[in-house]
């Protein structure tokens, strides 16, 4: 997990968008309205925002089986933006698919050079791959789900 944060205190409202597949889509948008309840979800496009700006990225998204075992591996990262800030976080998603925390510094480049003296950035990143029996019966997508939810205990 990689974090950098620059604190300032950012605007009262919140804006959440998810880009990823389902079914881990469903659970991000979930996740971060529980954490950000009064937060506005916006779908799938990028609007003029007043405020926070939360943006889940996870383009890498595996499932896979054995005879005894589920296996699931994601690759992601959530960036926030205190002021509404995307320019930066949306030019890295149209050139990463995948070594997603390997260029997490590249954002914080753009995020720097566009937008050098407003808000703050904070950035966590993950590369799992879970591993579940299948006597357990438990989905993998659910215990990456579980790390992802203790990983942004302290997220802003």
């Amino acid at each position: 997990m990689d974090t950098r944060m620059f604190n300032e205190t950012p605007p009262a409202s919140i804006y959440i968008m998810v880009v990823a597949k389902e079914p881990i889509k469903g659970e991000l948008e979930k996740l971060l309205k529980e954490k950000f309840p009064n937060a506005v979800l916006l779908e799938d496009k990028v609007e003029k925002v007043n405020g926070s700006l939360i943006v889940a990225y996870f383009p890498v998204l595996k499932f896979n089986s054995t005879m005894l075992k589920n296996i699931a591996e994601v690759e992601g990262i959530i960036y926030y933006s205190a002021y509404g800030n995307a320019k930066p976080m949306l030019q890295f998603i149209e050139g990463h698919k995948e070594n997603l925390c390997e260029n997490t510094q590249e954002i914080k480049e753009l995020y720097f050079q566009t937008f050098s003296d407003s808000g703050s950035l904070h950035i966590v990143c993950w590369e799992l791959k879970v591993k579940v029996g299948k006597l357990k019966r438990e989905r993998p997508i659910d215990v990456i789900m579980e790390k992802i939810h203790n990983d942004l205990q302290n997220f802003p």
